[in-house]
């Protein structure tokens, strides 16, 4: 990639790991994430269920953003919203202290850059984020992933432009 352009496909941004996202999405959707530069910790998480999908992410993300992508066994933790709250507001395995993320499939926004998910604290509910309810598919719940990590088996990532800064 050029340093400093767009990226316009998966293959333009990873590169040698084209191959390797390609073949997770075989396997399920993923689990996308962008973070943006010198923005506060500003970011966007999307569930990717198609290369066409994930290319058009791709597409939108500003040159200096962080596009993540975590491997199908990552979201295959997150249950439906319907089913968490069944379960009495319990994740498995989660402690008092993780953040949980409520992501929308098929979410139809409003408008441009409406979110299309949130996160929430243990114990916390959907009051106040109806729109993504009521804009949404389905709705997935789990605990937020770790971001802030080298890649490995589980995570890809790259930066837009290789451009490096404060997210």
């Amino acid at each position: 990639m050029i340093p400093g352009a767009a990226a316009a496909s998966i293959g333009d941004l990873f590169g040698a790991n084209e191959r390797t996202l390609l073949a997770w999405l075989e396997r399920g959707p993923v689990l996308a994430l962008r973070r943006y530069l010198r923005a506060g910790g500003s970011r966007d998480w999307e569930v990717q269920r198609s290369r066409s999908e994930l290319d058009a992410f791709v597409r939108r993300s500003p040159v200096g953003a962080d596009v993540l992508v975590f491997h199908p066994g990552v979201l295959a933790t997150f249950l439906p919203l319907r089913a968490y709250l069944a379960r009495g507001a319990a994740i498995e395995g989660a402690s008092k202290d993780d953040t949980l993320l409520v992501v929308a499939i098929d979410f139809r926004p409003q408008f441009e850059g409406q979110a299309s998910w949130v996160e929430l604290d243990q114990g916390e509910d959907l009051r106040g984020h109806e729109d993504l309810v009521e804009r949404s598919r389905e709705l997935l719940i789990g605990i937020t992933p770790n971001y802030a990590r080298a890649d490995d088996d589980t995570l890809i990532s790259a930066v837009v432009g290789n451009i490096n800064g404060p997210r």
